[in-house]
């Protein structure tokens, strides 16, 4: 499968964060829910003396669009690349990020929503609004 970028949207920082956030949609994406979870807390650092799993909640059995998914929602230092292949991460504290991994029909989908917490915080009810109306 070929796994691309299905679509990027990027949201208006916070008030005093001086990133914005992004929202990507991932098709064709391969692996188990389980494995990209932890893929994908594997791009996060807990913050000094906790462990991921003190900062990070994975929900299973939830839905999108009536397809299975599981989210997970993720705080921390993003260890972010700058491109897919680069050698060097970014490191970016005081982030969080809320992933989809959602089982469609004919593809599994990926729907990562990250950025500093603050500005997570501000767009999180339209986020979910946003999921909640897929059909």
């Amino acid at each position: 499968a070929i796994v691309h970028r299905h679509a990027v949207f990027e949201l208006a920082p916070a008030k005093g964060d001086s990133q914005s956030a992004d929202l990507i949609i991932f098709k064709g994406s391969g692996g188990t829910a389980e494995g990209n979870i932890n893929r994908w807390k594997g791009q996060f650092e807990p913050p000094k003396g906790k462990k991921l799993e003190d900062v990070s909640k994975v929900t299973k059995d939830v839905k999108v669009a009536g397809f299975p998914a599981t989210r997970l929602d993720i705080e921390g230092t993003y260890l972010d690349k700058p491109f897919p292949m680069a050698k060097k991460f970014v490191k970016r504290p005081g982030y969080r990020m809320i992933a989809y991994h959602i089982e469609g029909k004919r593809s599994i989908y990926h729907i990562k929503f990250y950025g500093p917490k603050a500005t997570i915080a501000k767009h999180e009810k339209d986020f979910q609004h946003w999921l909640d109306s897929f059909k």
